[in-house]
């Protein structure tokens, strides 16, 4: 019998992102037959934790991402996984860091989701500094970089070009098995639908969606047509959009998180506008993943 491939991946928490919906999709649908897969959570807190396969083997380091290099470094010595596979900047620094510290470590592939230099651009931090400093240090560790896109690709060879020959384009898994079922179900059009367009909006509810663009956008377009926009997402934002709102006279405006928001798609003839907002979104990067 074919011995399987251990996998231990790595995030900070399973909540609030496409990222972290996205890794779950993956984790759940990777063959078993292949593959035997244990997960490392930074903290146990995420609202997407509750959707991930049973069979997954998971364990919570209980300590902020600056203090988890040690703990992760544990875990694999003591797991001896075939591979670490991480998502995002953050943990990628930090799994590359942990590997160095275990002797015959396995090989960690990383995943960049975002064009890595306009993120450090954007709100510059201490812990982005720290990241500016870390990363052309450490990405030259990964035995593979799986980049979201060709442009996110194309702004770590812009950035570091010496790591070119490893890096791999995967898309996001953008639905799965439980989003087909749920759209097959029937429903019936929600109360008060009245007439016009519809424009529905998918995102957390956070700067980098550009959602305050989309609201100005949308009050210029209710000058002309009785348009609906539904935005659905939760986030630190969502105070502050729906009194933007309410200053731009955008009534027809609501925001629901996705697994409150009844399923309620318009009628067949009226086609909604579906829209993924994202700031620093490449042409090429797929929209819908969370």
């Amino acid at each position: 019998m074919r011995k399987r491939c251990h996998v231990l991946m790595f995030i900070g928490h399973l909540g609030a992102g496409g990222a972290e919906k996205h890794l779950v999709r993956v984790a759940n649908h990777l063959d078993r037959g292949a593959f035997r897969l244990s997960m490392a959570l930074v903290r146990a807190d995420g609202s997407y934790q509750a959707e991930l396969a049973s069979d997954v083997d998971l364990h919570v380091l209980g300590a902020g991402m600056r203090r988890a290099i040690t703990p992760l470094a544990r875990l694999i010595r003591r797991l001896r996984p075939d591979l670490v596979f991480s998502i995002m900047d953050a943990a990628n620094v930090t799994a590359l860091a942990a590997a160095a510290l275990v002797p015959d470590a396995p090989p960690v592939v990383v995943g960049i989701q975002i064009p890595v230099t306009i993120e450090l651009r954007r709100q510059v931090t201490w812990g982005k500094r720290v990241l500016r400093l870390a990363l052309p240090w450490l990405y030259p560790r990964a035995r593979t970089i799986v980049a979201l896109s060709k442009g996110v690709r194309d702004d770590v060879t812009r950035w570091l070009p010496h790591l070119a020959g490893r890096i791999r384009v995967i898309y996001n898994a953008g639905f799965d098995a439980r989003v087909l079922a749920e759209a097959a179900e029937p429903a019936d059009p929600p109360p008060g639908l009245g007439e016009g367009p519809i424009v529905v909006a998918c995102g957390r509810l956070v700067e980098q969606k550009g959602f305050a663009y989309l609201l100005e956008a949308f009050a210029r377009l209710r000058g002309c047509t009785p348009a609906k926009l539904w935005i659905l997402g939760d986030g630190p934002l969502r105070a502050v959009l729906g009194a933007q709102a309410r200053a731009l006279y955008v009534t027809g405006f609501r925001a629901a998180t996705a697994r409150a928001h009844p399923r309620h798609p318009p009628q067949p003839a009226r086609r909604p506008l579906f829209l993924f907002g994202r700031r620093t979104r490449c042409p090429d990067q797929p929209g819908p993943r969370g």
